[in-house]
């Protein structure tokens, strides 16, 4: 009987310690822009997650570095069916990018 609440208690902790873990502080999203809106500064990103599609928002900051081809562009060149790569950020309130990459086409 102990050894069942041992064990109980340890992955009770263990899960405990992994929820507690901090999200990772930047990640890459890659996709094709769906939609741009200036005014709200942010962007939906269409992505593929494993065999479904996905409907991502990024948020679009000051800081917020945009490019193509290595040089800067601004949001409004950004147009849907660009392929873009984002490094982003969470917030709690949504993914913030940090840089937009407008991918090019072959």
């Amino acid at each position: 009987m102990r050894r069942i609440v041992r064990a109980a208690l340890v992955a009770i902790l263990a899960l405990a310690v992994l929820a507690a873990a901090p999200a990772p502080a930047s990640r890459t999203v890659r996709g094709t822009l769906h939609a741009v809106d200036s005014k709200a500064r942010s962007v939906e990103l269409v992505t593929g997650v494993g065999i479904s599609l996905r409907l991502v928002r990024l948020q679009i900051t000051t800081a917020t570095k945009i490019t193509r081809g290595g040089e800067g562009v601004t949001l409004a060149e950004l147009k849907r069916d660009d392929l873009v790569r984002s490094e982003c950020h969470w917030t709690g309130k949504g993914l913030v990018a940090d840089r937009i990459d407008k991918v090019a086409t072959p």
